[in-house]
């Protein structure tokens, strides 16, 4: 009898391989008013397994993170993309980066599927979980749930986490430092009680001088995120409108 782990690593084995065997993939990418456009790029973060692609870079920069595929005019069509789930990174003429996100698989046993993350958590969880995340301890200074999505059995989270007291590095850096870390967090309602599970996902980790990062607009929307490329929609466009208003969207703002 083939044993519980043999079985996860042959299911995911066949998923990746069957994914890699699949056409590559279009996808279309229209940012309104697309005057307004520096650049954009897709991503692909996670494998069908929900594991991250790439380890995050220490060294990664706001104003150049990793992308599969980017151009600089809008819209833009990116061919040749192999099957699975992007999201798309918009940077502005103006400086403001808009990114999409998604909630992937956290573990290969999990059975919640993906449409259980595809809307926004109850009223009461969002205020429960925010409240457990209120009551943490961090290394950080501000930690911020930007997203909560999830029924009343789990919930993820895209959470913000800043700190920009001094720190070691300060003198190492010759000035004040700051950090910003994007991580998505998974909790568990059990029986009852909701609690944060060890499992999270780290997305990015900026770290640069206090009064640059002090100045930075990272917004993030889940409309430019969780883009599906598969073998019966190889093709995909997705439409973007920039805000009126910056305050429409979560994420890090210029102080």
């Amino acid at each position: 009898m083939m044993t519980t782990p043999l079985k996860t690593l042959l299911v995911a084995g066949l998923l990746l391989t069957g994914m890699s065997r699949l056409p590559a993939g279009e996808l279309t990418v229209s940012i309104e008013p697309a005057e307004r456009v520096a650049s954009i790029g897709v991503v692909r973060r996670f494998g069908e397994d929900g594991q991250l692609l790439r380890p995050v870079d220490p060294k990664a920069t706001f104003a150049a993170p990793y992308r599969d595929a980017k151009s600089e005019s809008a819209p833009a069509t990116f061919r040749d993309l192999p099957a699975g789930t992007y999201d798309v990174i918009v940077f502005l003429k103006d400086g403001t980066r808009l990114e999409g996100f998604h909630m992937p698989v956290f573990d290969e046993l999990d059975e919640t599927g993906p449409e259980a993350f595809s809307q926004p958590s109850s009223e009461e969880v969002q205020t429960e979980i925010r409240r457990l995340i209120k009551a943490g301890r961090y290394y950080e200074n501000q930690v911020t749930p930007l997203f909560i999505r999830g029924n009343d059995e789990h919930a993820r989270v895209l959470v913000q986490l800043v700190r920009d007291e001094p720190t070691s590095l300060d003198a190492e850096f010759g000035a004040p430092v700051a950090s910003v870390r994007y991580e998505l967090w998974q909790f568990t309602n059990r029986f009852g009680t909701w609690s944060r599970d060890r499992k999270s996902k780290i997305l990015h980790r900026v770290l640069e001088a206090k009064a640059q990062l002090h100045k930075r607009r990272w917004l993030w929307t889940n409309t430019l995120g969780g883009i599906r490329l598969t073998a019966d929609r190889l093709v995909q466009r997705v439409t973007f409108q920039i805000p009126e208003r910056w305050t429409d969207l979560p994420g890090l703002q210029p102080e």
